[in-house]
């Protein structure tokens, strides 16, 4: 079909093809498309001839080579006795397209049904400190999820004051501060907006997005004329806003990093905390522009980020991660004057009675650094869990004289230790739980479907056989990238630093042994593990590496001995983002982007065959030129191997890895922008093809390569399967796709 014309259209118009009322099917056909966004369209007639209704497809412009599998499927209306398929051109523009088996068959029907929400928990971030209208203290937080909400709860009772949904959009906040007249401004993700909360009106309004390129807001900082500060990812931009006006300032990129962590002010000076690649902190004088450099001491310059800076007094405090270290640096001497070792994830507090400031370790003991002497006092309390920045309150009583310290759990939980005193304590809240969005998704060896959560640390259970979903204790694993069930155990990848877990469903969940936590490859600059496969009796996985870094590492770990072998830079310079195995050969595909805030060396992904008995690479061929990801890979019944890029699905000869077959599921224009996994494969017991493409999932026949669209709409990139029944997730809601039997 060739069509010059962008204002006319041109078509083809089958004969009357009887079908069934009230009934599915696959009104379809092959298209090459070369131009243009050609449709296929329905009618359905009744016995008399009459049009009844339509549907209509537009097949959208992918790639020119590749055929692709193209079909309404419907459901025939009431009395239709026949149907026609008009194939027709594009509206907009000219069109060149190749249509081949032009077929109507029948489309065995499938039941979706929601499952809910498998995580729901409190998940916070940041917080601050501030006095409401009726003079009380409170602590605002926001709490990540769908919708993430911020929320006011009264420091001392707990009780929760006021809540408000951020807009959609807005996933969570990094940062929380409040400002010189009580308002309360909030950084978000992924939208880059800043939100303001007005405890006079109660209300959350937009400021607006702080520059056009921001994405995450990742700290902020109020100075002596109430100008709101803030860094930014990705573009590593510094910007201000000013609540008289409500007007933004940027101050552009500090530096090449990709992202300004961490933000502190002092003497009309921004201090900028910088990573992923070089961390380092930045000195910018608004007034003028300039910038001096502060690094890093040389024994903390391989980490990847200053995480956060604190200033206070003539001290800047910074932690540096992943190595977790606290350091001090005098800003009068300009010189780091102390290492106070690994410390817990959050920030130091303002300074309290006698010029201390506090701190929480890696072992969960809460410190006290004094600012004049330079002298470390513990405070014997332990067991303490990340806090979300400090405040200083008042509670009152006899425990509670005075200043008492303060910080909130990401859980929602309030801690308090007074520094009079020595009491402490930990109470419970009314902060909200939300539902968090879905980041992976698999079955177990126990036939529950596992589930893990973006920024969650554990995991959830759904049993198909009684409908009800266990959460399972919080805080032992970090963000579950991957999973795979091998030999009754369920393995686990997490964020960050490729930390490694392996769960016998069988046995209690104790935390400490089940699951047992058998590697983590923070050594080898990795951070998420997102592939695995089973080979004979070990478990492979593949890494995504750490902020900054290049190249994955391919794992082999056994079981039976307990033995964790590595191969860095199987493919030089690329992540290792999807695997399938075959007896002893193990199969991988590559991406040639590494860790955010990295610049890929290479230009085309990879496939690869491993030899795992003798740690040697088979071969090594490139699926298209073009190709920057092979984000999914399977072995057929038959032997041979599948995978998909992001849109294209090709069969491959396990032997030699030449490209046999291909055909285009969704289209995907490679633009350049990072990605590691967006497509999942899974053969069922009779050799049907399951393949998530572009969030659509699809029911292949792998003799024909003919599809069919099951569902869409899916946000994450894997999905579950039992049988032919598939689970798969929508932001934070789960969903079982099922044939009616």
């Amino acid at each position: 079909m060739e069509d010059p014309s962008n204002t006319m259209q041109i078509g083809l118009l089958s004969d009357p093809v009887p079908v069934d009322a009230g009934r599915m099917y696959d009104f379809g056909a092959w298209a090459l498309v070369k131009r243009g966004i050609p449709s296929i369209v329905v009618y359905y007639h009744d016995a008399a001839g009459r049009q009844l209704s339509s549907s209509s497809y537009r097949i959208s412009y992918g790639d020119p080579t590749a055929w692709s599998w193209e079909a309404v499927t419907a459901k025939t209306p009431e009395g239709t006795a026949t149907a026609r398929i008009l194939l027709y051109s594009s509206t907009l523009d000219a069109t060149s397209v190749v249509w081949d088996d032009v077929m109507v068959r029948p489309a065995p029907p499938w039941t979706e049904a929601s499952l809910g929400h498998p995580v729901v928990a409190a998940n916070i971030l940041d917080t601050a400190y501030g006095v409401g209208p009726d003079g009380r203290e409170e602590v605002y937080a926001v709490t990540t999820g769908t919708p993430a909400r911020f929320e006011v709860i009264d420091v001392a009772t707990g009780k929760l004051k006021h809540a408000a949904s951020l807009p959609a959009g807005a996933q969570g906040s990094w940062s929380i501060v409040t400002g010189g007249d009580g308002s309360v401004y909030v950084g978000a993700y992924n939208n880059g907006e800043l939100y303001r909360w007005s405890p006079t009106t109660a209300m959350l309004e937009s400021m607006g997005r702080a520059t056009p390129n921001a994405l995450y807001l990742w700290d902020l900082e109020v100075d002596q004329k109430g100008i709101v500060w803030g860094g930014t990812y990705p573009k590593g931009e510094v910007f201000s806003f000013d609540p008289a006006s409500g007007e933004f300032t940027s101050y552009g990129s500090v530096s090449d990093e990709a992202y300004v962590r961490s933000v502190a002010l002092a003497d009309g000076l921004v201090y900028a905390g910088l990573g992923s690649s070089k961390p380092r902190i930045v000195v910018l004088d608004p007034a003028t522009g300039a910038q001096r450099t502060i690094e890093l001491p040389a024994e903390h310059r391989d980490n990847e980020f200053v995480y956060f800076l604190d200033i206070r007094g003539n001290t800047m405090f910074t932690r540096v991660t992943p190595g977790n270290h606290l350091l001090a640096y005098d800003l009068k001497r300009g010189e780091w004057i102390a290492d106070l070792g690994p410390t817990s994830f959050g920030s130091v507090s303002q300074p309290g009675p006698e010029r201390d400031v506090y701190y929480i370790d890696a072992a969960g003991e809460l410190r006290a650094y004094n600012l004049t002497s330079g002298k470390v006092r513990a405070t014997g309390i332990k067991n303490l869990k990340p806090a979300r920045d400090f405040g200083w309150v008042h509670l009152g009583g006899r425990d509670f004289p005075g200043n008492t310290l303060a910080f909130m759990y990401q859980t929602g939980e309030m801690a308090y230790y007074n520094p009079l005193t020595g009491a402490h304590d930990i109470r419970l809240t009314d902060v909200e739980t939300a539902p968090i969005k879905i980041q992976s998704i698999g079955k177990g060896p126990d036939g529950r479907i596992y589930v893990g959560g973006y920024m969650y640390e554990g995991i959830s259970a759904y049993d198909p056989a009684t409908g009800t979903t266990d959460t399972l204790p919080r805080g032992y694993v970090g963000q579950v990238e991957g999973m795979l069930a091998h030999d009754g155990d369920l393995y686990l990848g997490t964020y960050t630093r490729a930390n490694l877990y392996r769960y016998d469903p069988s046995k209690p969940w104790d935390g400490n042994n089940n699951p047992e936590h058998f590697g983590a490859l923070e050594h080898l600059e990795q951070d998420r593990p997102f592939a695995w496969a089973s080979v004979g009796d070990r478990v492979a996985f593949g890494t995504v590496p750490s902020y900054g870094k290049l190249g994955g590492v391919l794992g082999l770990y056994d079981p039976a001995t307990g033995q964790l072998a590595t191969h860095r830079d199987v493919v030089p310079g690329q992540s290792i983002v999807s695997l399938a195995a075959a007896g002893q050969v193990l199969f991988g595909g590559t991406s040639v982007y590494g860790g955010l805030g990295s610049t890929p060396t290479g230009q085309t992904a990879k496939v690869f065959a491993w030899d795992t008995t003798r740690g040697a690479k088979l071969w090594e061929i490139e699926l298209a030129p073009e190709v920057q990801a092979v984000t999914a890979l399977a072995v057929a019944p038959d032997g041979k191997l599948w995978a998909i890029d992001v849109g294209r699905l090709y069969e491959l000869d396990p032997a030699t890895g030449q490209v046999l077959r291909r055909t285009q599921l969704m289209p995907y224009l490679w633009q350049g922008a990072s990605l590691w996994v967006s497509a999942d494969l899974e053969f069922a017991e009779d050799g049907t093809l399951y393949a998530l493409s572009r969030g659509t999932l699809f029911q292949i026949e792998p003799a024909t390569l003919e599809s069919r669209k099951l569902t869409t709409g899916i946000t994450n990139f894997t999905f579950a399967r039992d049988g032919h029944a598939l689970y798969y997730a929508r932001s934070d809601e789960v969903f079982r796709l099922s044939p009616d039997q």
